[in-house]
């Protein structure tokens, strides 16, 4: 071993890994009447439509054997129950964003803010599961997605709609794909701000999960 890669292990004087950087919103994949702010972290609808249904992705995607990953969403002002979907959208809807089709086909998995999830296999819109917690302006989504199984965990302000450790997700699609976190908003001044980092986090990350960005 060279000497002074020796010695460095000796005075424990190695660098420290880059700290993690978090995920950003893809500025090339934003339609118009969105605008990005916070470091591309939040996706703000500005247009006037009361049914938009465009949305904004990430850059990066959570890739199968990537393991359990925890984010939030700080939802934005807009309306104090949201009408549209936040979520994760698989690479086969990816290029979706702008065509005016909402992030729930092609097992795209979507939170709505009436309290449902919906979620499609093919291009047939299916809501697959009622009465979960309604959300809008100021609220923190909270969601885990196992790529395993491509399941989807959603929580509210600290409640977990399902047990994200040790219960069944909330919605599961189809695995194999790489699956990009998503907001949409649907009415003016609706929209969110991600949160990938755990020192960004509202509530810890879930035992057995890995904050998005790490």
């Amino acid at each position: 071993m060279p000497l002074l890669f020796t010695s460095l292990l000796s005075t424990g004087s190695l660098p420290a890994p880059p700290a993690p950087a978090p995920w950003e919103i893809d500025p090339t994949r934003v339609p118009p009447d969105y605008v990005l702010a916070d470091g591309n972290r939040k996706a703000t609808y500005e247009g006037t439509s009361t049914d938009n249904a465009t949305w904004v992705v990430t850059v990066n995607a959570i890739q199968p054997g990537a393991g359990k990953r925890y984010w939030e969403v700080l939802c934005a002002a807009g309306n104090a129950q949201y009408n549209g979907y936040i979520g994760v959208v698989p690479s086969g809807q990816r290029e979706d964003y702008n065509v005016g089709k909402h992030p729930v086909y092609f097992n795209s998995i979507a939170y709505r803010g009436n309290g449902t999830i919906w979620s499609s296999g093919n291009s047939t819109a299916y809501q697959a599961v009622t009465g979960l917690a309604t959300y809008g302006q100021n609220a923190v989504l909270m969601f885990v997605f196992d790529p395993a199984t491509a399941g989807l965990w959603v929580g509210k302000d600290g409640v977990w709609s399902h047990d994200p450790v040790s219960g069944a997700a909330s919605w599961s699609s189809a695995p194999g794909a790489a699956f990009y976190p998503v907001i949409e908003g649907r009415a003016s001044q609706e929209g969110g701000t991600l949160r990938s980092l755990a020192s960004q986090f509202s509530y810890p990350a879930p035992a057995g999960t890995l904050p998005l960005a790490e």
